[in-house]
């Protein structure tokens, strides 16, 4: 298998809104794009894979020397194999390849986040990577938009916590900080042990609020001229607090069901958003 077509098929295994939310982007920059997410999806699944920390840290570890193998021109994994062509017309350090890999070993011992504070500084440190190459591959202006690339990444990580509380409590972990579940009264043990416990619905809305404080925060960073460059992003933010809003029409059900949505609506959300940011750009150049 050709490394593109083992990006493409590692990407559309992971998280289907990718695809939806470049449909609209030639195929050489998503291309681009797909490579990238397949690195992050290749580097962040590890802590998913391996119950072991020893284990996982061997693999992180295996990777820090792929880095410097691909930097070095002799690359052996096919993730790294597509991203080579990459780094040679991007300007990409291997600095920031390294930060996904050590955003990752640092959650494997899955410290407690005391505060809101402390889980925001977790998002930012592992939502950060991917989206900020992304905003640089697609080109802005405006330098608030890297700030505006960065609080995004943090609200993407923010939002698939909230939707994977089931999937993450089934192997006995919890990322909603401390002083949330004590507010709501909610033992960690509910969440780890997917207990029927009634605050928890509300301990979830709470945190759908702040989640759609991400978003607003994030686009009040991006700067006007620069929306239409940064569609992806906005696509992919549409589709993410859409499912915010599925989960809160559910009832913050997560301990029962992973909410996603159906393909066709993500394509709908995605051509209306489009609609949408074609129409603002045109009125702002009138």
């Amino acid at each position: 298998m050709v490394p593109l077509e083992y990006c493409r098929q590692k990407v559309a295994t992971r998280d289907s809104s990718f695809h939806y939310c470049t449909l609209f982007l030639p195929p050489e920059k998503r291309d681009v794009l797909t490579v990238l997410y397949a690195y992050y999806c290749e580097v962040s699944e590890i802590i998913d894979e391996c119950s072991e920390p020893a284990v996982a840290r061997i693999k992180l570890e295996w990777w820090r020397q792929e880095i410097a193998r691909l930097f070095d021109g002799s690359p052996s994994h096919p993730v790294a194999k597509a991203l080579h062509p990459i780094i040679q017309s991007y300007p990409l350090a291997a600095e920031q390849l390294l930060e996904v890999i050590e955003a990752v070993d640092a959650d494997i011992e899955q410290p407690l986040y005391n505060t809101a504070e402390e889980l925001a500084s977790y998002c930012r440190r592992v939502g950060t990577f991917y989206h900020l190459l992304l905003a640089r591959t697609l080109g802005y202006t405006d330098t608030t938009t890297g700030d505006y690339a960065r609080e995004l990444g943090a609200a993407f990580r923010f939002t698939q916590i909230i939707r994977d509380v089931g999937k993450d409590a089934q192997r006995g972990r919890t990322y909603i900080p401390m002083e949330d579940l004590q507010r709501f009264d909610v033992p960690p043990t509910n969440i780890v042990n997917r207990i029927d416990d009634p605050n928890i619905a509300a301990l979830i809305a709470f945190e759908i609020r702040r989640a759609k404080g991400f978003y607003n925060d994030a686009l009040d960073r991006l700067s006007e001229q620069d929306r239409l460059q940064q569609l992806p992003g906005l696509l992919m933010a549409a589709v993410y607090r859409a499912t915010l809003d599925e989960i809160e029409r559910d009832g913050c059900q997560v301990l029962k069901h992973r909410i996603t949505l159906s393909p066709i609506r993500k394509r709908w959300i995605a051509w209306k958003t489009r609609r949408n940011e074609v129409r603002r750009a045109r009125q702002r150049n009138h």
